[in-house]
This record gives C-alpha cells, structure tokens and sequence, in this order.
C-alpha cells in the first residue's frame, strides 16, 4: 500500500530499507512507477552512498522508518557529509 500511495502521490524517487522494502517496491510499480525510479537496499550505507552523489540543494528528502530501523544513521551520515542541511529538530510523529 505505503509503494502504491507514493507513486500516486507523485514521489519522483521511491529508496527502500527493512523487513517490507520489497512489498514498497512491488506497490509502487502496480502504481505507475517505473524501475529507474526504484531503489531497494540491504544496508544503509549503500543508501547513504547513493543519497551523497545524487541529492541537490533544492531536492526534499522524506527519511521514515520504526526506531528499530535506525534511520538517524542516514540522516546523521547525509548531515556530516553536507548533503542536507535540517530544516527543523528531528522529532517523532505518531
């Protein structure tokens, strides 16, 4: 469901990490999303890695994952890197 509210939603890029990567991408090609603007990852590091060459200042970035995820590793190796500048404090939505 998350793949296929994403490419309805308009998302240009969908990158996916976890336990339901595959199901995400699955969902957003019966959306309409094609294969080059689909990404799923084993580690967050080759995540990291890919977000590092291809991110511009102006691109908006979404980083969603259950704490147990690990997500601030990303966002933490994205900000040290100078490929994201935070807008606001990262904090938790229900």
């Amino acid at each position: 469901e998350i793949g296929k509210h994403a490419a309805q939603a308009g998302i240009q890029y969908l990158y996916t990490y976890g336990p339901h990567a595959h199901e995400m991408i699955v969902g957003a090609k019966r959306g309409g999303m094609s294969g080059g603007q689909l990404g799923l990852f084993e580690n967050l590091e080759t995540l990291a890695s890919l977000l590092s060459c291809t991110l511009s200042p102006e691109d908006l970035v979404l980083i969603k994952g259950s704490r147990s995820m690990q997500m601030e590793h990303l966002v933490n190796s994205l900000v040290k890197n100078q490929q994201v500048m935070p807008r606001q404090k990262m904090r938790r939505v229900a």
